[in-house]
């Protein structure tokens, strides 16, 4: 399955793939991932976090909060 952004956000530094197969068996596969590996993943998608906010590709000009307060 090809992801948004995929050519521009390394998925493996901060998301587990898992086999739709697989999905009953999630909480043993998330359960045997080290720690250290979950506390530099949740590290590599904080780094990434606003890509995903629809927000973030939209800029609103500045005389635009200045006219609306937002």
């Amino acid at each position: 399955m090809k992801q948004e952004f995929e050519g521009w956000l390394d998925y493996d530094a901060f998301a587990v793939h898992v086999a739709e197969a697989d999905v009953p068996r999630l909480a043993e596969i998330l359960g045997a991932i080290p720690l250290a590996s979950v506390r530099a993943m949740q590290e590599s998608v904080r780094e990434v976090r606003s890509r995903f906010r629809y927000d973030s590709l939209l800029r609103l000009p500045e005389w635009w909060a200045m006219d609306t307060g937002v």
